[in-house]
C-alpha cells in the first residue's frame, strides 16, 4: 500500500525537527562552576538545575574525598587539605572527556573549590551570596564549629570566592545570586534560560552584593570581627 505524500511530509517534518533538537543540545556544551561560601545553597542549585536541564554533575567535595585528592586533614579547621596538583588534571580529564561525549547541555563543577578549574574551560561562573545573619544560622544548623562559622561567615563579608572567580579573567559571563530569600526554582530556570538563549541578566549582575558596606553602614562589622 503506498504512503500518502501528508504522511510522508509529517514523518520527514518530526525527523527534521529531531535531528535539529539533538545538534543544537550537542552544540550548547557550556561549562559552568557554581561557587560560594559553605551554606549558600550549591549543591541545591546543582540538583535543581540539573532537573531541568540535561547536566553533567560534578560535585566538588564527592570527588576530592572518594578519589583521594587530599594531602592532610586540618583538625583547627575542620576540613581536608586539598591536593591541587592531583586534583586539577582530573578535573580538567573529566571536561574534556564529557565535553569530547557531547551527551549533555550543561557540565557543572560544583564546590567552593571551583574557581581551581582552569581558566579556558569555563564559559560560565556562578557564585552564590547569603546575608551573614541568615549564613550563620544555617552553618549553625550545620552543627559547624564556632571557629568554623566565624570563619566562612568572615569570607563571604569579605565576598572571598566572587574575589577568586574574578580574578578569572577569561571567564565569558559571572553571575553573582543572592540566595538569602530567593526561591531556588526561579533560580535555576533562570540561569538555565541565560545558558540555553547566550544572554545576560541585569539581576544577577556582578557587584550589586556588598554586606561589607552594609554592615559597615550599620555599624555591625564588630559582630562578625574582632
Amino acid at each position: 500500500m503506498p504512503i500518502s505524500l501528508s504522511i510522508l511530509l509529517t514523518a520527514t517534518k518530526g525527523i527534521f525537527l529531531f535531528l535539529c533538537s539533538f545538534f543544537k543540545r550537542g552544540d550548547i556544551n557550556k561549562v559552568c562552576i557554581i561557587s560560594g561560601t559553605p551554606g549558600t545553597g550549591k549543591t541545591f542549585l546543582t540538583k535543581i538545575i540539573s532537573q531541568k536541564i540535561n547536566t553533567f554533575c560534578v560535585f566538588l567535595n564527592e570527588l576530592i574525598i572518594n578519589e583521594k585528592h587530599t594531602l592532610n586533614y586540618d583538625n583547627a579547621r575542620e576540613t581536608w587539605v586539598v591536593n591541587e596538583k592531583t586534583l586539577i588534571p582530573r578535573l580538567k580529564e573529566i571536561i574534556k572527556r564529557e565535553k569530547r561525549s557531547k551527551n549533555y547541555e550543561l557540565i557543572i563543577i560544583e564546590g567552593h573549590l571551583s574557581d581551581l578549574v582552569p581558566n579556558k574551560l569555563i564559559d560560565y561562573g556562578i557564585v552564590l551570596r547569603c546575608h551573614p545573619d541568615v549564613l550563620k544560622r544555617r552553618l549553625e544548623k550545620r552543627n559547624y564549629k564556632e571557629g568554623k562559622i566565624k570563619e566562612n561567615v568572615q569570607a563571604e563579608i569579605l565576598g572571598d570566592c566572587v574575589s577568586f572567580l574574578l580574578e578569572k579573567k577569561r571567564i565569558k559571563s559571572i553571575l553573582e545570586i543572592d540566595t538569602t530569600n530567593e526561591n531556588f526554582e526561579e533560580i535555576a530556570k533562570n540561569v538555565v534560560s541565560i545558558i540555553r538563549n547566550d544572554k545576560s541578566f541585569k539581576k544577577y549582575a556582578l557587584g550589586k552584593i556588598d554586606w561589607l558596606e552594609e554592615l559597615f553602614s550599620n555599624n555591625r562589622l564588630g559582630e562578625f570581627f574582632e
